[in-house]
């Protein structure tokens, strides 16, 4: 016999799932059972209202949306050029967006499990602010991870954890109100438990994005939900969660750098100190970077020079892992790139740009003159590397060598005369 709860639940992401239909059509993808063995509905049978009624009820032998698929769900591929036209379109997203989508073209090679691209799906169809939401939670926890020197097994439990993280609110009933009951509260506080217990049954993924999704609304000294756990007690992803998704409904609120960093400074108290400053480093940064654009446009196009740089190198190492073929190719292309980065931090900007000096390069008519040549050379190296890597991608027929020439394309993309004035 279901209890009520189950009941309610099983009904709620139904009522759920019906309802992106409307948007894109959703099937089983097999026959489904009741907990008996008897048959109650056929592989292919189309998902509409009319399902509630034939299973209402029914002891189901696996929960109903993993047996549901669709010819529309969301692929990695999606969720990448989904996630670049939230950046395009967010304004504090704008003011890093060179950094930020170079990270998250990593994205398209992630390897979602099929009930996490159906309830994505279902997601995005039913709530477009949901869905930004949780593309948001994703781009800034992987900048908090960067900045942690977080490896590449632990960034990419990070990123799988930051996209599910709101997946059980699908199982909740949330009343599209902003006063809610205390009742709704109870229900939408059960979603981190419902989440990560949907992740860990159903998906295959670690135990560290199951535990870091069931945390992601803790809070140091005990309040948050839904187990009051002190944020200290919480894992390493479960941390930057938390911190993430905390600062991703403050920058929905606001935009302006400096008002964010004045609004996370006065609930840093409720935040992991560690991920939390790694945060304020990134905000510090960046308005860091906002002073230099603002003054010195020379200064600006080398800084920027340089973030794509270091951005293709991290996307090239991605390469690495995820196409063997690729190897060879992607490590010697790293290899010239890092030899250009070397030519940049020779010239003593970034030294510069952390002892706040750039006023003092902005007024200096020797050392802007320094940094042009240093821009030429720059831009020279990067169109003899795309040169070199096109060559040997065409005399090689490197297999999958779309991947490489995508990379490279950014670098031929950047190519842009700087005038001396």
């Amino acid at each position: 016999m279901m209890t009520s709860q189950t009941s309610d639940t099983n009904l709620n992401i139904i009522e759920n799932i019906i309802s992106a239909s409307e948007s894109s059509e959703f099937y089983l993808s097999e026959d489904v059972y009741d907990h008996a063995g008897n048959k109650l509905l056929g592989k292919g049978y189309k998902v509409t209202p009319s399902i509630k009624d034939k299973l209402i009820n029914r002891v189901l032998k696996k929960p109903l949306e993993t047996s549901i698929s669709s010819d529309s769900l969301l692929t990695a591929q999606d969720i990448y050029l989904e996630a670049e036209r939230l950046i395009n379109n967010n304004t504090f997203l704008l003011s890093f967006s060179a950094e930020l989508k170079l990270d998250v073209s990593v994205v398209k090679f992630l390897e979602l499990a099929p009930l996490a691209s159906l309830l994505l799906t279902v997601q995005r169809n039913n709530s477009k602010e949901a869905f930004e939401h949780t593309l948001l939670v994703m781009l800034i926890a992987r900048q908090i991870a960067k900045r942690l020197h977080y490896d590449a097994n632990k960034t990419h439990d990070l990123t799988i954890a930051s996209l599910l993280h709101d997946v059980g609110e699908l199982y909740c009933v949330i009343p599209n109100t902003k006063n809610l009951s205390l009742e709704h509260w109870r229900s939408i506080m059960t979603h981190p438990i419902i989440g990560s217990s949907v992740v860990r049954q159903h998906m295959g993924y670690s135990v560290s994005v199951y535990k870091a999704i069931l945390e992601h609304h803790e809070r140091n000294d005990g309040s948050g939900y839904p187990n009051h756990l002190p944020a200290a007690h919480c894992s390493d992803i479960g941390k930057v969660l938390i911190v993430a998704e905390a600062f991703s409904g403050m920058v929905r609120r606001q935009y302006d750098l400096s008002n964010l960093i004045i609004t996370l400074k006065l609930v840093n108290h409720d935040f992991p100190s560690l991920q939390f400053n790694a945060l304020i480093d990134l905000l510090s940064s960046l308005r860091k970077l906002e002073n230099v654009k603002a003054t010195n446009p020379i200064l600006d196009h080398l800084l920027t020079q340089l973030k794509n740089i270091e951005e293709m190198i991290e996307l090239l190492k991605a390469l690495e892992r995820s196409h063997p073929k690729l190897k060879e190719l992607a490590t010697y292309l790293i290899l010239r790139l890092s030899r250009i980065c070397q030519t940049i931090y020779a010239s003593g900007l970034t030294d510069c740009i952390e002892l706040g000096m750039w006023e003092q390069i902005k007024l200096d008519e020797e050392v802007n003159h320094e940094l042009f040549i240093t821009i030429n050379e720059v831009e020279w190296k990067l169109k003899d590397v795309f040169r070199d890597v096109s060559l040997r991608v065409m005399k090689d027929d490197v297999e999958n060598s779309e991947e490489i020439l995508r990379v490279i394309q950014k670098i031929k993309g950047g190519e842009q005369a700087l005038p001396l004035t």
